[in-house]
Formats: C-alpha cells, structure tokens, sequence
C-alpha cells in the first residue's frame, strides 16, 4: 500500500509537471513572430525608444501630445494596436492608471518591456496618490532616465540580436546628450535666487526635477490628475503664495487651467497679483514641429519657461 501510495503521489508530480511545460510551451506560442513594430504608451517613451531604435523600426506611441496618461483610457481600436505591436514599452508604477489589466492580456501576445523596471524603488519619491506609493514621473530626474535608456537598450537587443550593437550606439549617444542637458540646466538655475526657487502647478509632476535641482514644488493635485482638491486646498494655497510671495504659478500641457485661475482671483481678493506663466510640459510631449516635441526640447522649454517666470 505504501508503495502504491508513492507511486500515486509520482504519478500526480509528474502529469503537474507536464501540464505546466504544456502551458509553458502554450504561453511561448501564442507570441507572434517578432517583427518591427514598437508600440509606446506615452509619447515621452515614444521619442526615447526611436533614438535608440533607430529608423529600421516601427516605433508610435498610444498617447499623443497634451495627453493625461493618468485619466487615459483606451479605447477599442487602441487595443487592436496593442495586441498587434511586436513590442510594447510601458511607463510602470501606475502612470497609466486605467491600463493595468490590459497591460498583463498585451504581455501574452507582444513583449512588453517596463521603463521602471530599469532602477531600484529606493530611487523613486514616495506619493500616497498612487496605489504601490510611488510617483511615477521619473523622468524628470535625468540621471534616472539615463538608466531606462540602457534598460530599453538592452531588452531590444535581446529580441532583436542582429541589431543589439546599433542599439548600443544610439543609447550611449543619447545617454550624452542627456548628460550635456543636466550641465546645461544646472548653469540656468544658478539665474533663479534661491528664495524663488517654488514651483507651483496643478499637479505634482515636478517632484523629481525639484529634488535633482533644489526647488520646492507645490500643487493642488498632489502626483496624480484623478486627484480631487476642493475650497480648502485653494484657500490654503492662496495663503502659501501671498506669504511666499511668489511671483508665477505654472499651467501643464495635460491640464485645464481652471484651478489656477481660482489662484490668481483668489490672491487678488487678497491684493497680490501672481502671474500666470508660460505652460510647462509635464506627462506628454508638445505637438509635432513644435519646440517641445522631443524630450530633450520638451526639457529646454520648460528651464527656459522656468528661469523667465522666477528670475
């Protein structure tokens, strides 16, 4: 009996075991033959993944400029582009907050690469407006973008081998212009006095460039648009730029102007004018032949709009 009690117990590892190579090798056949088509969430991704694609590839993006990826939902034939991309590349950590179940239906068609896969979390800023407690607009630290670059880089030469030393090169020449960048932004800083060095916006989208170049960001929104703000929080943010006396407030390409111009009356209830500043690119890139429609000019625009406003 013992000996058939053992033979049983076998006989069920081993039809596990089968079944799970079964599904194993069922999970590997439903990805199509990888072709050239690279499907980016955001068009922020969208222009980090052709500077190291290159032009032998597909590359678009889901998102087009001035849109909100926190409130985007896809809508059918987004989904078709989706299921029919041989590679997607995701932002992570909840920015695309509508679009984590069919993020997890995309990866068993198509190769789904993450940006936020690229660092550790002890690199990211703690929010309380996100699900996992992470602020996903990582991208505004430099050094981090960096990092999703050579992560992007090496998961494409992964798929596509024959092409892995093209990838290579493109990635570290962008690598140094992104690091040109960061010389370039630190020398304009130094033209805004310290005691002006506040940001205040709709939503919090700066917390990483204000960490990496020493200002203070304050918004009604916190990290994420779905964010709710009421009376309350523009009273007190009223109260925060008379006693700051700060002399711009700075709209977003993603969001309505409304509630800072709640600010602006309710500061000249209190007879202190704050202006409203040039816009700020926060979550998606500018219109095409337009100054900010690659990441690196969308960065130069929003300094240059910065240093105008606050100097």
């Amino acid at each position: 009996m013992k000996n058939l009690h053992k033979f049983i117990i076998l006989a069920g590892l081993t039809l596990g075991i089968a079944s799970c190579a079964q599904n194993t090798a069922e999970d590997e056949t439903t990805k199509k033959e990888l072709g050239n088509t690279i499907l980016t969430t955001t068009s922020l991704l969208k222009d980090l993944v052709q500077e190291i694609a290159g032009n032998d590839f597909d590359v678009s993006a889901l998102m087009g400029a001035g849109v909100d990826p926190h409130l985007y939902k896809p809508t059918r034939s987004d989904i078709k582009r989706l299921r029919e991309a041989d590679v997607v590349v995701f932002n992570g950590i909840h920015l695309e907050g509508r679009m984590s179940e069919i993020k997890t239906q995309v990866a068993k068609e198509a190769h789904v690469i993450t940006a936020s896969d690229a660092f550790d979390a002890a690199n990211l800023i703690n929010s309380t407006d996100f699900e996992d407690g992470q602020d996903p607009h990582f991208w505004f630290d430099l050094s981090l973008w960096v990092d999703v670059t050579n992560k992007i880089s090496q998961e494409l030469g992964a798929l596509y081998p024959e092409n892995q030393e093209v990838f290579e090169k493109n990635a570290m020449a962008y690598v140094r212009k992104l690091k040109n960048l960061h010389v370039e932004i630190m020398e304009l800083v130094k033209e805004i006095p310290e005691e002006n060095r506040i940001l205040v916006t709709s939503h919090d989208a700066l917390s990483y460039f204000a960490r990496t170049y020493g200002f203070q960001v304050k918004s009604l929104q916190g990290s994420s648009t779905s964010a709710e703000f009421g009376v309350k929080d523009v009273k007190e943010m009223v109260d925060f730029i008379v006693e700051n006396k700060i002399p711009a407030i700075f709209p977003e390409n993603i969001v309505s102007n409304q509630a800072l111009e709640a600010l602006i009356k309710g500061c000249e209830k209190r007879g202190y004018t704050v202006k409203l500043a040039d816009e700020l690119y926060s979550d998606a890139l500018g219109e095409d032949g337009g100054p900010a429609d690659t990441f690196i000019g969308m960065y130069r625009e929003n300094i240059n709009t910065i240093v105008k406003a606050l100097k």
